[in-house]
């Protein structure tokens, strides 16, 4: 190669990975000093990538009980200075443990009570990973104990109104093993079974009699105040012409 003995080199003379040295000699017109020198490498002309600004994310619902799944959300998206496509990972950690969870969303049946979680969502560029975020929730502890407003009213006679139903609101009675429903069906029986802490309402009566009357209630709470369910009565022995009943009703407190 020619030496090059002009103060720069073109590009075109150039490429990538090249270690170029500068050598510059002074000269008084009678001797040469002592030469002073830089050297460089040519780096790629592809600038630097710059990775993704952290997200904003929050856990819902904001409170969180046992029977509820959980759920993370970007409320503002990481940015790219490359505008670069950006995606998302998702890590879960239990009580600051790792968990094998990715995805957004923590099962209701995958919590307990007093668990702390935190949902921490890295951002990547498809080159880097961006700083993350991450917001954290604890579950609460959840008691069904209140009195519930009925939607529709429970509404139904027969036996020559021996038998009469009629119900605007229940009354739950959760002492964390029973549940106890009020009033008595038919002012003979309590609808009664197991705690309702886990969300699910499955109790029952059995009012005998000439007529037998037998009671249930099976639903599931949708939140910390509401339930829905299935009501249903239905009548064995001699009843004057009673007929079963199912009465679909939403609960709230």
């Amino acid at each position: 190669m020619t030496a090059i003995t002009a103060s720069t080199v073109s590009a075109d003379e150039t490429t990538t990975g090249d270690s170029w040295t500068c050598v510059v000699t002074p000269f008084d017109g009678t001797d040469y000093g002592p030469a002073g020198n830089d050297t460089i490498t040519i780096q790629s002309s592809i600038p630097a990538n710059s990775p993704p600004t952290a997200p904003m994310v929050k856990i819902e619902p904001d409170v969180a009980y046992s029977h509820d799944s959980i759920w993370c959300n970007i409320t503002a998206p990481s940015h790219d200075s490359d505008n670069d496509s950006i995606t998302y990972e998702y890590t879960w950690l239990r009580n600051g443990a790792a968990t094998d969870i990715d995805g957004d969303t923590v099962r209701a049946n995958q919590t307990s009570v007093d668990d702390n979680w935190t949902c921490v969502v890295t951002p990547f560029d498809g080159t880097d990973y961006g700083f993350p975020g991450n917001d954290s929730i604890t579950i609460q502890p959840y008691t069904p104990s209140g009195t519930y407003s009925l939607s529709p009213p429970i509404a139904y006679e027969c036996a020559l109104g021996m038998i009469s139903l009629f119900y605007t609101s229940f009354a739950f009675v959760d002492d964390g093993t029973s549940l106890i429903v009020q009033p008595a069906m038919d002012g003979g029986c309590f609808m009664t079974g197991a705690t309702a802490k886990n969300g699910q309402i499955n109790v029952e009566c059995i009012y005998t009699g000439t007529c037998n009357e037998f009671y249930t209630l099976f639903g599931v709470f949708i939140s910390n105040s509401t339930w829905e369910a299935t009501f249903t009565v239905s009548f064995t022995g001699i009843c004057f012409e009673c007929s079963n009943q199912f009465f679909s009703i939403t609960g709230t407190r």
